[in-house]
């Protein structure tokens, strides 16, 4: 071949590339569109997700899926809740609420350890074990047939020979811990949790629902997840013996004055400090900002919200905590590459525009065994002017269909009216149940740059974004340039 021949050839297939710049479409995977670019899609299935184990010390949204293993949901918590773990205290698995007596192989939720005594009563009282959550053990005490001036009486004795354990130091810088489900409590019932020494002298802590406040008030009605922690020495003693508190021997519960029942699932008198059961951020001074308050009691029961898990203290380090809720956000950028198809084309007609954005994205939330959801919704801010969408459509129930052979769309562009508005898609989210959004929206060309961003160069474009010098400096480019310098060596004798 001559080397004019040769230039010939070279230069048509160079101004071959160059022509195919304006006109070869683009695809781009999701790992290469930045999300925070302003004109990428700001899709995403937000709702509450419920847990029902969750290990800590994992991914926030870690459950056991429904082959035993442990995954973690292709979702964010959404940041934007001040408190968004929500959970109740007595679901809780954690290794020290039936380690107590900590000097000892046994534990006070032992059922067969308790001693009752109903001889002043005309009614009976029942200890036994069970679970305020699956998998979370509980000590169980309960009366029946009781009446006013009735009393009934549960005793763990930490001298009995299974467990052989009296607190004989610092007894009033221990702390009495409870954590636990008052499920009943009839009208005028207490029930007294008491600490008792060698020669009968009490501290004394009381359920009842006559009582509104106090140091010495464990909870005032029925509820779940109360949480007790008081220091000894802190509450008023009851003399019966010397009126000196010395070596902690006996734990009682007593039910006086009509019935009660309690699931206690956490008991503790031998620490010197308390559980922490995290941090929540809440206005404690009336300055409209928030503050970062510990959770160590929760008289009234019922669910408590932390900021973080990472709030809570290291004795829940490997705890396992029963129906977590969690505020959740799964967006475009978690899903897999496979439920996402973007493409660049371009935008010949029109003149301030030079690509079009061509997206489609699937959405499909996991179901398992242990997962629930609510208050699901699909939602979108738009992200350029309306004038800008050539369509938006929506596709509900399309399972793995390909997303050219989906034929079933309902328009929803009439939606978007300016950048930055709220757009519900579906408020009736199905888990299971795959959705799909597909876009066209046209885009400068530096909002092409921006939205490539996150990935690496790619090649010649839908548009001219990036001009000569751009296609220069893609793979294809430098590919082209090794050729021109290939010839121009062999024309000047260099290879």
């Amino acid at each position: 071949m001559t080397q004019h021949l040769r230039k010939g050839v070279f230069a048509a297939f160079l101004l071959a590339v160059v022509a195919g710049m304006t006109a070869m479409p683009v695809m781009a995977s999701n790992a290469t569109i930045d999300y925070g670019a302003d004109a990428a899609p700001q899709l995403g299935v937000s709702g509450d997700v419920t847990i029902a184990d969750h290990p800590m010390g994992n991914d926030s949204l870690t459950y056991n899926n429904d082959n035993g293993e442990w995954t973690a949901l292709p979702a964010d918590v959404n940041t934007s809740v001040d408190n968004p773990f929500e959970f109740t205290a007595s679901d809780v698995a954690f290794d020290d609420a039936g380690a107590f007596p900590h000097a000892s192989d046994a534990t006070a939720l032992n059922a067969s350890l308790w001693a009752t005594d109903t001889s002043s009563s005309a009614g009976s009282m029942t200890v036994g074990e069970t679970e305020t959550a699956p998998g979370v053990g509980a000590l169980s005490i309960s009366t029946a047939s009781q009446t006013s001036g009735d009393t009934a009486i549960a005793s763990f004795d930490l001298t009995q020979t299974d467990v052989a354990s009296p607190v004989t130091s610092d007894e009033n810088k221990r702390y009495l811990q409870i954590v636990g489900d008052v499920n009943a409590l009839d009208s005028g019932a207490a029930v007294n949790v008491q600490v008792v020494d060698a020669d009968g002298d009490y501290y004394e802590a009381e359920i009842n629902s006559s009582r509104s406040s106090g140091e010495d008030m464990i909870a005032n009605a029925t509820g779940e997840g109360v949480i007790y922690q008081a220091q000894l020495g802190t509450l008023t003693l009851n003399q019966v013996g010397d009126g000196t508190f010395n070596d902690i021997e006996t734990v009682e519960v007593e039910v006086v004055d009509g019935n009660a029942d309690v699931d206690i699932s956490a008991l503790n008198i031998d620490k010197m400090g308390t559980w922490d059961f995290g941090d929540q951020l809440i206005d404690t001074d009336d300055d409209d900002e928030l503050e970062s308050e510990q959770i160590t009691e929760h008289k009234t029961g019922g669910p408590i919200a932390v900021s973080d898990l990472s709030t809570l203290g290291d004795t829940f380090s490997d705890a396992h905590i029963m129906d977590l809720t969690v505020p959740f956000v799964q967006t475009a950028e978690d899903l897999a590459p496979e439920d996402v198809s973007v493409e660049f084309t371009a935008a010949d007609q029109y003149s301030n525009y030079e690509s079009h954005f061509e997206g489609d994205f699937r959405f499909e939330l996991r179901t398992a065994y242990d997962l629930s959801y609510s208050n699901l919704e699909l939602t979108d801010e738009a992200s350029v002017p309306a004038t800008r969408y050539v369509s938006v459509e929506y596709a509900e129930g399309t399972g793995d269909t390909a997303f050219e052979d989906i034929s079933s769309w309902s328009s929803i562009s009439g939606s978007y009216d300016g950048v930055g508005a709220d757009v519900s898609i579906d408020e009736t989210v199905q888990p299971g149940t795959a959705m799909v959004v597909s876009f066209d929206y046209v885009i400068t060309g530096d909002e092409q740059s921006a939205l490539e961003s996150a990935g690496a160069a790619m090649g010649p474009t839908g548009s001219s974004s990036g001009g000569l010098l751009g296609f220069i400096f893609s793979p294809l480019g430098m590919i082209v340039s090794g050729v021109t310098a290939f010839f121009a060596g062999k024309r000047k004798g260099v290879f």
